[in-house]
This record gives C-alpha cells, structure tokens and sequence, in this order.
C-alpha cells in the first residue's frame, strides 16, 4: 500500500537462491488496519524453499481470519500441520491500527519484532516477543492477541534471522543487538537509507565469508498526526 499518507512501508529481501525460504505480505485489513507478516521457515536453500507453495496456498486459504492476529496464527498453524515434513515455521504478524493507535500481534516464535519511536529524544526500543509456538509440528496451538499502544509516530521493524545470526570470520554473531543499535542509530533516516545502512554493516561484519540464509527486514513508519 503506497497511497495513505498516514503510514509508509519498506522492504529489502535479499535471498540466497532464487528460491527463498522467507514468505511476506504486507496489505490493507480494513480503511484503518494494515497488516504486516513474515515467516522464515526453518533452514534455508531449497530444502526450505520447496515448502514455498504450501506456505503462500495456506496464507491465502486463511485471509478470512486476518482480522485478528492471534486467530489467524491459530488456523494458519492448522493449515500447515502434518504439510511440511520435519520442517518447521517461525512467523510475526502485527496489525497497525491507525484509528485506536495500536499494534495488535501475535509472534510464533519468531524474531523479535522492533518498535521504536520517530520522535527527537526518544530512543527506547520496544520488543514485539514470541508468544506461541513455531508453527507446522504442534496440531493445536493458541497465540494469544497482544496490544501494544502507540503514542509517537514509530517505526516498526520485523526481520528474518538470516540478519541477526549472520557470522563473521572469527564465528561472532552479528546478533539482535548489533541490529538494534544499527536501527536505533537510524531512526532519522529513510526507510530506503536504513536497510542500506543495516546491509552495508552486514557486509563488514562477515568479511569474505558467503552469504548463509536468506535475509528479511520489513519496515512500517507510522504517522499519529496525520491520523488525527
């Protein structure tokens, strides 16, 4: 969605093959709610991408519960049981509501998502945690609705873990909180200039060393004055 002043979206997705193991969908709920989803399904290569089908047929059979982010996580989990092997699934899905000012999601074990806030002099980040299950193994798993206000224009910052748990030449992890930083230090940024910035740091954490997983950073900036 690109037409509504009152938020705006990015996404940079750098995959390992022409067939990726990360699956997005960013769309309209209703004229107030916008929903944000991505899963990583577990592994990478094609042994991960093969399940690629599967995963997009049952996220379309499941559009009916959109609506509300834990039911939805509930029969998509469904859906996926018993269809993918021993494989598994990780997923985040957030609704931004702009007209009660809130994020309401549900994380199936999941990479942290990030909420920070745009305004000058606010730089606490905000994590969105896993609050259920990976989903595809377990037949029945409830994920509850979490809330989480909003009261600055924010940006929200959902990745994959191809980005934290990317290695450099002495076995470190780049990890959740050199992302942090790198984001938190970008907060004055565009969208476009942040994920540059997140790729570039990238690069010169691992060296020489090729790139391991698929790589996913989804960004929602959110705009409370133009929804008043």
């Amino acid at each position: 969605p690109v037409d509504d002043p009152r938020i705006r979206f990015h996404v940079w997705y750098e995959p390992i093959m022409a067939l990726g193991g990360d699956f997005y969908r960013i769309f309209p709920v209703d004229e107030h709610r916008y929903g944000i989803f991505l899963l990583d399904i577990a592994g990478h290569g094609l042994g991960a991408a093969m399940y690629m089908n599967t995963v997009a047929n049952a996220f379309e059979d499941m559009r009916k519960y959109l609506g509300r982010a834990g039911r939805f996580m509930r029969h998509f989990n469904g859906a996926l049981y018993g269809r993918l092997g021993d494989n598994f699934l990780t997923a985040f899905y957030g609704i931004i509501n702009l007209k009660k000012k809130r994020i309401e999601y549900a994380n199936a074990g999941h990479t942290r998502s990030l909420l920070f806030s745009l305004s000058i002099g606010k730089s606490r980040v905000r994590f969105l945690k896993p609050n259920g299950k990976v989903l595809g193994i377990f037949k029945k798993v409830e994920y509850p609705d979490v809330e989480v206000p909003l009261s600055d224009d924010s940006r929200l910052i959902a990745f994959t873990d191809g980005i934290s748990e990317t290695f450099n030449e002495v076995g470190e992890l780049f990890s959740e909180r050199r992302l942090v930083e790198c984001c938190r230090q970008g907060r004055s940024l565009t969208q476009e200039a942040l994920a540059l910035q997140v790729e570039k740091d990238l690069k010169n954490f691992s060296g020489s060393l090729r790139q391991e997983d698929d790589r996913t950073m989804l960004q929602a900036d959110i705009f409370l004055r133009s929804s008043r």
